[in-house]
Formats: C-alpha cells, sequence, structure tokens
C-alpha cells in the first residue's frame, strides 16, 4: 500500500477518517443517504469498476453530473483513484459534448444508460445507474487503509469554461492547486467540519458548484445534503430544506439570493433558523442584497471571490463590510496586486487590472499555448477583472475588462449602472450593456425587470438614476424586459441582452405601426 497523500483528492477519507459512522451524504430527491463508512465503501468499489474496466491510471475520465448518488460517487471514485475528473452538465447538448470530449482527449464518459445516445463517437459508455449502486458495492473491494500517494502536480480536474466561444476552453487543475483551495476554504469558514450541515445548490459541472459545494463539505468532514439544483425547485424549498434539515452553511450565486428575497416576505419573513453562514460567488453582489441577507433575513452573508482558473475561491468575504465596503471580497489568500495598464502596481484606492498568483492557478487551457500565455505571465494570472485594493488589504472588484462600455473616450462599468438601479421598488434585476451611438462611439442602455406601466417606470428610474449616476453613466436607452439572460454562473450575457431588446423593441414597433394602419382603415 502507498504512503498516504494530502494530493489523493479522497475526501471521504480525509473528513470522516475517526467517525465511520456519521452520516456523510443524502441525496434528497431519491430519499437516498450513505454513512461514511457506506460512502467510502461505494467510492472504493466504483474505483474497482473502473479499474476493472480497463480505465487506465491518470485517464480524463468524463462524468456527467447529475445530482444522483451514481453520478456524485462516481465523480469521487474517479478522483480518488487517480484519475482526472471531467464534469459535465446534466442537461449537456450531445453536440456540445462530443465536441468537447475530442477536443479533451476524454476516452471514457460515465453517464446514465439512457444517456447513451448522447455520448460521443470515439469514447467508450460506462453505463452507471442508482439501481447498479448496490451490486457495485457487494462486488467491490474494501476501502484502502492509507489513501492513494500521488504527486500534487499531478492533474486532477479539467473544467470546460461556460460561453466560450470558438473552440473549447479547457481549465486545467492539479491535484496541489484543488487541495490549497479546498484546504484554505474549509479553514476559513466554521459552517465547514465535523458537526455542520452543508446545503448544495449549485450545478456540479462548475468550479464553484464542484469543488466548493461538494469537494469541500466532504473534505471537512460536513454532513452533506444534496437536492434538485436551485433553478428546479425554488426557494419555498430551499427555506423547507434548511428548516427541516437543520442546515448550517450553503452557497449560491446571486441570481439565488434575489429568488430568496424576492419569497421571503411573501414567506412571512422566515428566519435563519440552524443557518450560520452563506456564502455567494462566481458574479457582481449587489450591495442591497448583502444588506438585505445581514440586516433582514439575519445570515452571514461571505461575498467570495474566484473563477474556475484559481479553483474557485482566491479570498472569502466579510460579513461586517456590507456598509463599510459593499463590494468587497475580503482579504484575498492568494497574492494578488493591482495593476495599471502597462502592468506596473498601483497605490491602495486606485482601480487597475486585478493579478494574482499562488498555489491555487491552473497549469493552463489545455492544447492552448496562445491563450494560456495571454492569462499566465511570469507566474501571475491576469484576471480580466478591475479593481483596488484598500489601505487594510481588501480587494474590491469594480468590473470587467471587456465590459467596459466605451462612451466618448470614457469608460463605464456596466455593474455601476445596474447597482444604481436595483434598490428602485419594482425592480427586480437589471442589465447594461452598450448599444452603437453616432456621436458617441457607445451609448449606454439597461434593460430592468419589473412590473407596472413601462413609462412611468422608465422615467421614475431617469429620476433616481440622475441623483446617484455621472452624467456619462445615464442610460441613453432603457428597456423594460421579462428577464435577463444569464449563464449558468449568473453571469449576464449582454451581447445576448442587447440582441433581446433590440428584437422587442422591433416587434413592438412592428405592433404600433399595425395598429395605426388599422386604425387609418376604420
Amino acid at each position: 500500500m502507498a504512503e498516504n497523500s494530502d494530493y489523493s483528492l479522497d475526501v471521504l477519507s480525509h473528513g470522516f477518517a475517526d467517525r465511520p459512522s456519521a452520516p456523510a451524504m443524502h441525496f434528497l430527491e431519491s430519499s437516498r443517504g450513505f454513512d461514511a463508512d457506506a460512502a467510502r465503501r461505494a467510492v472504493a468499489a466504483l474505483g474497482g469498476w473502473l479499474d476493472a474496466s480497463d480505465v487506465e491510471q491518470g485517464a480524463r475520465v468524463g462524468v456527467v453530473m447529475e445530482r444522483t448518488p451514481a453520478a456524485v460517487l462516481t465523480a469521487l471514485a474517479v478522483l480518488a483513484s487517480g484519475r482526472s475528473l471531467v464534469p459535465f452538465a446534466m442537461d449537456v447538448r450531445a453536440s456540445e459534448l462530443e465536441r468537447h470530449a475530442r477536443f479533451g482527449q476524454i476516452n471514457v464518459m460515465v453517464a446514465p444508460s439512457r444517456l447513451s445516445p448522447v455520448v460521443p463517437r470515439g469514447s467508450r459508455h460506462l453505463a452507471l445507474d442508482d439501481d447498479q449502486i448496490e451490486r457495485r458495492i457487494a462486488q467491490g473491494a474494501e476501502p484502502p487503509s492509507t489513501p492513494l500517494a500521488l504527486e500534487p502536480s499531478r492533474e486532477g480536474m479539467i473544467l470546460f469554461s461556460s460561453g466560450t466561444v470558438g473552440h473549447p476552453k479547457a481549465i486545467v487543475l492539479s491535484r496541489g492547486a484543488l487541495v490549497a483551495a479546498i484546504e484554505r476554504a474549509t479553514v476559513r469558514l466554521s459552517f465547514y467540519g465535523p458537526d455542520q450541515r452543508f446545503l448544495g445548490v449549485l450545478p456540479l459541472h462548475s468550479g464553484h458548484g464542484i469543488i466548493m459545494t461538494l469537494l469541500a463539505p466532504l473534505y471537512a468532514g460536513a454532513e452533506l445534503f444534496i437536492d434538485r439544483a436551485f433553478d428546479a425547485f425554488g426557494p419555498a424549498r430551499f427555506f423547507e430544506n434548511v428548516a427541516e434539515r437543520k442546515i448550517t452553511g450553503t452557497s449560491c450565486v446571486p441570481a439565488i439570493l434575489t429568488a430568496l428575497r424576492g419569497f421571503f416576505d411573501r414567506a412571512g419573513r422566515p428566519g435563519r433558523g440552524s443557518l450560520m453562514g452563506v456564502c455567494c460567488a462566481s458574479s457582481m453582489l449587489p450591495p442591497d442584497l448583502r444588506r438585505w441577507a445581514a440586516k433582514d433575513w439575519g445570515v452571514a452573508l461571505h461575498n467570495n471571490y474566484g473563477m474556475s482558473e484559481t479553483c474557485s475561491w482566491l479570498s472569502i468575504g466579510i460579513p461586517g463590510d456590507v456598509d463599510g465596503e459593499p463590494l468587497s471580497v475580503g482579504v484575498p489568500h492568494l497574492p494578488v496586486e493591482v495593476v495599471d495598464d502597462e502592468g506596473r502596481p498601483v497605490e491602495p484606492g486606485v482601480e487597475g487590472h486585478v493579478m494574482v498568483s499562488g498555489d491555487q492557478l491552473m497549469d493552463g487551457y489545455w492544447n492552448d499555448k496562445e491563450r494560456t500565455a495571454e492569462v499566465l505571465r511570469d507566474g501571475r494570472f491576469h484576471t480580466g477583472d478591475l479593481g483596488r485594493l484598500t489601505d487594510d488589504g481588501r480587494l474590491v472588484i469594480t468590473g470587467r475588462t471587456k465590459d467596459l462600455i466605451n462612451v466618448a473616450g470614457e469608460k463605464v462599468h456596466p455593474e455601476n449602472v445596474e447597482l444604481a438601479a436595483m434598490p428602485m421598488a419594482g425592480v427586480e434585476d437589471a442589465g447594461a450593456f452598450p448599444l452603437d451611438d453616432e456621436r458617441t462611439g457607445e451609448a449606454v442602455a439597461l434593460a430592468v425587470v419589473g412590473g407596472g406601466d413601462p413609462a412611468e417606470m422608465e422615467t421614475a428610474l431617469r429620476v433616481m438614476l440622475a441623483e446617484t449616476l455621472k452624467p456619462v453613466e445615464m442610460p441613453k436607452r432603457i428597456f423594460i424586459m421579462p428577464s435577463i439572460p444569464r449563464n449558468r454562473a449568473g453571469k449576464i450575457l449582454r451581447a445576448q441582452l442587447a440582441a433581446e431588446c433590440l428584437e422587442a423593441e422591433r416587434i413592438a414597433d412592428e405592433e404600433d405601426a399595425a395598429r395605426a394602419a388599422a386604425m387609418e382603415e376604420e
């Protein structure tokens, strides 16, 4: 037996080494639960199944990450057995799966039998359904007494970035980087750990979801509850789970918090109950949501910052920042610099480009040296984000470089416009984007979601925005829309939003013209 290694990513052995009978995992949709010993036996058996299926050590294994025992335990087995995990969305399209599998050289795909038609040509399909788990466990060997010894530099996971155009962007993460990120998060947050009960609500193919809501809780020995993804069950069930399961911690994205806040008053303002803390990450968190969580819901909300290229979080927010620095993401636990356009460090309080270094960085983008060289230089990762450091070392994220709107040479953060619009009564969501303008090159446009009369809402918005925004930031156009398109991480799809707004306007103009023509005929 190999010597113990911190880089095996055998998270159950790490978190439950001296508590074999402790409850470890609950799959709420199927009412299936595993104590630590049963979960470890299942993982060992599935690792043996991969061995018997001639899946080589170090092979890349794609897993369609349904929220089922079969998918989740297989993902844990892939990691614990020394292979590289490539998680895919549970609703992945066949064309996307084939494209990514071919590009990432993924020769083995684990998915339920019913998904056999979408498994790419050239990839071997290992079918595994929930009703086969018991048989696999019965056929499996005893869990190893010590985890597999693996080098920190060994590949542990590949994440395909959402929203990528052109050829896929496959983020290669080493085992050392993954363990470093998980250990830092679990040390800093008290609701990761033994005797804690963590609710997982995020998709398990994303870095935030799989690293921080699956691997991290189990690595720390927390009891993990996995329900359907939030967008499949909504806020009512979330509050029910917190109350009935005595949940102490969870992690989400701003879109989930927005839905929870909308339900909160209708549900009689349910208290936080046993909930000790909530993490929020993956897109910018509006200050009004932070204030609501702290002052109305009574929850310690951590506004965290990170990305898949840094194994998720590189900074964990301080709940007390809700009034002082509402956009702060806390003091980074990785070395962070803010630099000007020439790469020179700027003084605290000055906005610049956010650069990160340290042991959580990705190895690079698979089979893409050019794209890797653009963002990884001299041991530093260029995040593409804009921000500033405070005098006491906190990081404040102010926007994305690529999202800036160039109005007659002045750069406008769309996030500033959105944050200014959200506090208005009746506004449920907001998204800003550029529109072409003959005079200024680009102009600011704003879409909001809300009820009431559109003309009245636009008038009220303009009055309110004029009190907080600079003249250059004021929207030239305001659209009232039924929704704001976002990706799975909650980030606004600005190009799609612009297209939807212009299309809605075109349809409205045609309808107005048709009505006018009909009136003339009368």
